[in-house]
C-alpha cells in the first residue's frame, strides 16, 4: 500500500501512462482519509470556539435563547473561514488525484482530457460557494437577530444546486474509476503491472 502512495505522489506531474483500478482506489482513499484527518484538525478550533460559547453561556446562567443566539453569533464567525478552508482543501485534493485520474482513464482506454469533466465541476463549484459567502453570512445574521434558526434551511437549499454539481463531478471520477483496464498495450501504454 505504501508503495503505491509513494509511486504516486512520485508522479503528480505525469499524465502519461496508465494506473491500474487497485492503484488509482488506494491513492483516492489515502487522499480521502488525509482530507477528514485536516478538516478535523482545522475544524476543532473552531468547534471549540462554538462549544466554549455555549459552556460560557450555561455558565453564566443565560436563558436558552441567549445561549442560542451566542451560538448562532460564534457559528455566524466561523462561516466564512470554515468553508474558505473547505474550498482549499478540496482543490488540493483534486490537484494532487489529478494525473492519477487521468493515467486512470488512460488504462480504461479513455482520453485523460475528460478529467476536465470533474475538474471543472469541481471549480465551478468552489466559484459559486465563494462568491456566495457573503449572502450565506447575511442570511445567518439575518437569522441571528431575528432570533429565527432557519437559516440553516435557507442556506441549504441556496446551495444545493452547487453541491449538485460537485457531487455530478465525484460521481464521474467513481464511474470512470471503477471500469475495468484494457487488457494488453493499448495507445496510452503497455498494460501496467498489478501491484
Amino acid at each position: 500500500m505504501w508503495e503505491i502512495i509513494r509511486y504516486q505522489l512520485s508522479h503528480l506531474g505525469d499524465f502519461s501512462g496508465r494506473d491500474v483500478r487497485r492503484t488509482f482506489w488506494v491513492y483516492l482513499l489515502f487522499l480521502v482519509i488525509v482530507q477528514i484527518l485536516i478538516g478535523i484538525v482545522i475544524s476543532a478550533p473552531m468547534m471549540g470556539n462554538i462549544i466554549g460559547s455555549v459552556t460560557q453561556g450555561v455558565q453564566s446562567g443565560m436563558s436558552e435563547a441567549e445561549i442560542q443566539a451566542a451560538t448562532y453569533a460564534s457559528l455566524s464567525n466561523s462561516l466564512e473561514p470554515m468553508a474558505v478552508y473547505s474550498m482549499v482543501l478540496r482543490l488540493v485534493t483534486a490537484a494532487l488525484l489529478l494525473a492519477s485520474f487521468v493515467r486512470r482513464l488512460h488504462d480504461a482506454g479513455f482520453s485523460g482530457w475528460l478529467a476536465l469533466i470533474p475538474v471543472g465541476t469541481l471549480l465551478y463549484s468552489q466559484i459559486i460557494g465563494y462568491l456566495s459567502l457573503d449572502h450565506m453570512q447575511a442570511m445567518m445574521d439575518e437569522a441571528i437577530a431575528s432570533g429565527n434558526p432557519q437559516f440553516v434551511v435557507a442556506i441549504s437549499s441556496e446551495t444545493a444546486a452547487s453541491g449538485l454539481i460537485r457531487w455530478a463531478g465525484v460521481l464521474f471520477v467513481l464511474i470512470f474509476g471503477i471500469m475495468k483496464s484494457q487488457p494488453g498495450p493499448n495507445r496510452y501504454g503497455e498494460e501496467p503491472a498489478r501491484p
